[in-house]
């Protein structure tokens, strides 16, 4: 049976995309990532695949991405 495919966005990343991606990937990484490198990201199931410049990718699992995510808005009391 044919795998069912979605269709491809390219839509550009805005520059609030790119910091969003770049902080969850820097707490992440426990390094910094800056808007700047971001390049592109895939969406692969429960991953999604973040293309860095300099030839560099970083998986990371949706729902690790959005834990993260979440954890940054909390205000720090």
């Amino acid at each position: 049976m044919p795998r069912a495919t979605l269709p491809r966005t390219t839509a550009p990343l805005s520059s609030d995309d790119k910091g969003t991606i770049a902080a969850v990937l820097t707490w992440d990484l426990c390094k910094p990532v800056t808007p700047e490198e971001i390049e592109a990201i895939q969406v692969n199931g429960e991953w999604v695949a973040v293309r860095l410049s300099c030839q560099r990718a970083v998986p990371i699992h949706r729902d690790v991405f959005r834990s993260i995510r979440q954890q940054q808005s909390y205000p720090l009391n």
